[in-house]
């Protein structure tokens, strides 16, 4: 078979030969596209991101409820510790919300699964309305 218009044939002649040698690309250019260590951030890291930063929002809430407890339990506390602790557990509710919203979308984008899913689990379980409620429930 024969093309007219630019005169190729079709079919096994026109296929590339097998036998023939080809050129073969360097392992390490085949894995990275920068040329040194620190240069640039590989590809990997970059694509998890946005799960690295949703559980850096968990643990900043974990970090949140901590301070509010810690300060709230102390046995001296005063009308001026209870507020401070009101608006450290806001600020925990915040970024422990934040933090499982972003990684539900780190998780359905797949940036950074693993870390998106443990955003999540921390997210749930530092956040400080989801442990009163579960207290309440339970006692």
């Amino acid at each position: 078979m024969t093309n007219e218009a630019n005169g190729t044939t079709a079919g096994p002649a026109s296929a590339p030969d097998p036998t023939a040698p080809h050129e073969a690309v360097p392992h390490e250019a085949a894995q990275h596209d920068y040329e040194a260590p620190g240069e640039r951030m590989p590809r990997r890291r970059i694509r998890a991101l946005p799960g690295m930063v949703a559980l850096a929002a968990s643990a900043l809430g974990l970090a949140a409820l901590i301070v509010g407890v810690s300060v709230a339990a102390s046995r001296t506390a005063d009308a001026g510790d209870w507020v401070f602790a009101s608006v450290v557990a806001i600020v925990a509710n915040v970024f422990t919300g934040s933090g499982f919203v972003a990684g539900l979308v780190a998780v359905i984008l797949r940036r950074g699964r693993p870390w998106g899913v443990a955003a999540m689990v921390l997210g749930v379980a530092a956040n400080p309305f989801v442990l009163v409620s579960v207290f309440s429930f339970l006692g």
